[in-house]
């Protein structure tokens, strides 16, 4: 019986814990996908000076967000996401639409698939 109550507090502080960190990585992932679309959008109409500009705005809001995921995912992600925003950044700077929208919708893929990989559900745990 004795055991029942730390055994409790362990678990509880467990799924909190695992239900913070889904909602931090929800809420940081979807600021960077707006910062992403605003991009995206500025590529579209070729206005590379906004598109420059915004993606050095997400790219502060990525080296915030960077440091508070390094410690709850693999580093793998994060290296595909820093690869990622350095060829947007340089498709920007040399004009690629095309090839730029490319890179933009891989980048807001690996955004968007970090939560859902890192979900607190059976299918992730086996």
């Amino acid at each position: 019986m004795k055991a029942i109550i730390p055994i409790t507090i362990v678990i509880i502080a467990f799924l909190c814990f695992a239900i913070w960190m889904q909602n931090s990585l929800n809420n940081t992932a979807q600021d960077m996908a707006k910062h992403l679309e605003v991009v995206e959008g500025a590529v579209l109409t070729e206005d590379w000076d906004l598109a420059s500009n915004e993606m050095e705005i997400a790219q502060r809001k990525w080296d915030n967000v960077k440091k508070r995921w390094q410690m709850l995912i693999d580093h793998q992600e994060i290296d595909n996401i820093e690869s990622t925003l350095v060829r947007v950044q340089s498709w920007i700077d040399l004009e690629g639409r095309d090839d730029c929208l490319t890179e933009l919708a891989t980048l807001k893929l690996f955004v968007l698939h970090i939560p859902e990989r890192e979900a607190f559900r059976l299918t992730n745990i086996f």
